[in-house]
């Protein structure tokens, strides 16, 4: 055929080689300068995006397709990367940049159909001297200020709490800015949710509970229970000396239980001093003062 050029069995120029018609090749060429029309590959420095586009081999690959482009410093795409079932591994970072509102910057589909958790999104943190408070992992939510300066502005982090074989512990802190500073506003252990640093707890519902409820200040606005007789515990060990209860129903606050410190307690009904064992009227505030850090039990009746 005229103006046909075909390599089988392999190509070797020492020169530069000019072909301006149609090109088979089955086995690898090498080379120098190969000039095809106006595209240029040079093996040495970089394979042009025109060759990947005609699937040409950079020697020793046996063909089909590029073998690396270690050597392109902004290698692109001109079309979806199939991974064929294979990793993406490196020593790198990933950015990507994006202005949508609507498609997801990275999406993790699963196909599975079962009901194990699936896709599964994982950082690990490969220490080969793991110690108790180590930072695992952290999700950070940056933005702007209103002088174009970047903020984080929240941010959720996993740490090990206890590192020992067989006990091991985790836990996972939450933190957001807080008048200019990052501040860590709640805890998640393995057995309790902490709120620290000042953070408050607001519920457009009722609270209920199993175990105890006990505060060192503030007030509680609403508490059920459902036996007559009902033990209130009030810790006062974190510096503040009286706190402000509201009663949830009709009550007698029967005896205050010294469990540390033995401190003078006062006890005020909606103001007016209160004689233990009379009744306080559902609403009524129950203001509670000691003279020492301490933690008291209030036995109430309802």
């Amino acid at each position: 055929m005229a103006n046909e050029f075909i390599i089988k069995n392999g190509f070797h120029s020492k020169g530069d080689s000019e072909i301006t018609g149609s090109l088979t090749i089955t086995n690898p060429i090498t080379g120098s300068n190969i000039l095809l029309t106006s595209s240029i590959i040079d093996f040495n420095t970089e394979v042009s995006r025109s060759a990947q586009a005609a699937g040409f081999g950079t020697g020793g690959g046996g063909g089909g397709g590029i073998s690396a482009v270690v050597d392109d410093t902004s290698p692109q795409l001109g079309g979806s990367l199939d991974l064929n079932s294979q990793d993406i591994t490196g020593t790198g970072n990933i950015s990507i940049d994006t202005t949508s509102t609507i498609t997801p910057s990275l999406l993790l589909t699963s196909t599975n159909d079962g009901s194990d958790a699936s896709p599964i999104l994982e950082l690990k943190r490969n220490s080969s001297s793991p110690s108790n408070g180590d930072y695992l992992g952290q999700i950070k939510f940056k933005g702007e200020n209103d002088a174009d300066q970047e903020i984080v502005y929240a941010k959720i982090t996993g740490k090990i709490s206890d590192n020992t074989d067989t006990t091991e512990d985790g836990l996972i802190e939450f933190a957001t800015k807080q008048n200019g500073s990052n501040v860590i506003n709640a805890r998640l252990t393995s057995t309790d949710l902490k709120l620290i640093n000042g953070t408050g707890l607001e519920v457009d519902n009722n609270i209920s509970a199993s175990g105890d409820i006990s505060a060192n200040t503030g007030s509680f606005g609403y508490i059920t229970g459902q036996v007559s007789t009902i033990t209130w515990t009030v810790d006062f060990t974190d510096g503040e000396l009286s706190t402000t209860l509201y009663a949830p129903y009709n009550l007698a606050i029967n005896s205050v239980s010294d469990i540390y410190n033995s401190p003078t307690t006062t006890i005020l009904n909606s103001g007016a001093s209160y004689v233990l064992g009379s009744a306080i009227t559902a609403g009524n505030t129950i203001g509670i003062t000691v003279s020492t850090g301490s933690v008291i039990n209030l036995n109430i009746t309802r």
